[in-house]
């Protein structure tokens, strides 16, 4: 879309002072330092969008190149991040083989849903039994014993003799009593055994997370460090209005006021960049003296 420039700045501030009789003039090297005056301050985007071109497109293929790396190196990442069965197989479940009794499992680093969590910490309270875990519960039930297992107590048979069945019948109460607070003695044993190997699962298990964790951390971290490299060695964008070069050619009058005095002129506007690349666009630019002052001012349309 054309975006006319109505912008004027002071040519000359006497007609003496503007050479050639005190005439103005299309081509003189004050109208045209007045003129590229004007285009710098009002860039022209399209004229430096072609003669950029080039440049503008290393700048991209740059870019792309990058971000090409960039997503290899995540890539690459992702498989050196750490394996959380492999770790778990390690770290916890070949203690768990060893130390409950399970049975391996059958192929490379598998491991049991209950022993490699959802993402997190083997499920402790998922434990299936083994034949080790119940033998140390046993073990524990049988240390907690004190006194004759599993006795039968006597039932006490009525007599004649009232102090005889009052005895058998103290006896056998005591007998019950003892039995009772022996099997819940035991029992207690036993919850305490299998508590204990939860606990040590537990620990087990959370020994074996913060060492993935710590795995995992340092492969994040070794590609995050790589990839914040490859951000900042991306170019920046090419500043083509500070480093374009203009020049005004092909100068001509196209009118002349006689009244005003005022002349219109019509060139093309140059636009050349470090890399040697350019462009030029039509432009017009108008010279007025002022009635007051006498002053001659350039007004530039055209550039886009």
């Amino acid at each position: 879309m054309l975006r006319e420039t109505i912008k004027t700045v002071l040519l000359c501030s006497a007609l003496m002072l503007c050479g050639f009789g005190g005439a103005p003039d299309c081509a003189s090297d004050e109208t045209k330092e007045a003129v590229i005056g004007i285009v710098k301050e009002n860039t022209p985007q399209q004229l430096l969008g072609v003669a950029g071109r080039i440049l503008v497109g290393q700048y991209w293929d740059s870019i792309r190149s990058i971000n090409g790396k960039i997503t290899q190196v995540r890539q690459e990442g992702s498989s050196k991040q750490c394996d959380f069965e492999k770790v778990m197989h390690e770290e916890f479940w070949v203690t768990a083989l060893e130390k409950w009794g399970y049975t391996p499992q059958p192929l490379g680093y598998s491991v049991p849903a209950w022993a490699k969590g959802w993402g997190s910490r083997p499920n402790c309270d998922n434990m299936p039994k083994s034949a080790k875990i119940e033998a140390i519960v046993n073990e524990a039930v049988n240390r907690s014993a004190v006194g004759p297992q599993n006795v039968e107590c006597k039932q006490p048979q009525v007599s004649d003799d009232i102090n005889k069945t009052r005895k058998d019948a103290e006896e056998w109460l005591k007998c019950s009593a003892d039995s009772g607070k022996q099997a819940e003695k035991s029992y207690y044993a036993g919850q305490a055994a299998r508590e204990q190997i939860k606990r040590e699962c537990v620990q087990l298990a959370d020994m074996a997370y913060k060492k993935y964790e710590a795995c995992d951390k340092q492969a994040k971290a070794e590609t995050d460090k790589t990839i914040d490299k490859m951000e900042k060695e991306k170019p920046i964008p090419p500043d083509l209005a500070s480093g374009a070069a203009y020049s005004i050619k092909t100068i001509r009058m196209t009118g002349k006021n006689e009244t005003t005095g005022a002349i219109s002129c019509a060139a093309d506007l140059h636009a050349v960049l470090p890399d040697g690349n350019g462009a030029k666009e039509p432009i017009t630019y108008l010279i007025e003296k002022t009635l007051d002052t006498g002053e001659l001012y350039v007004t530039v349309h055209g550039l886009q």
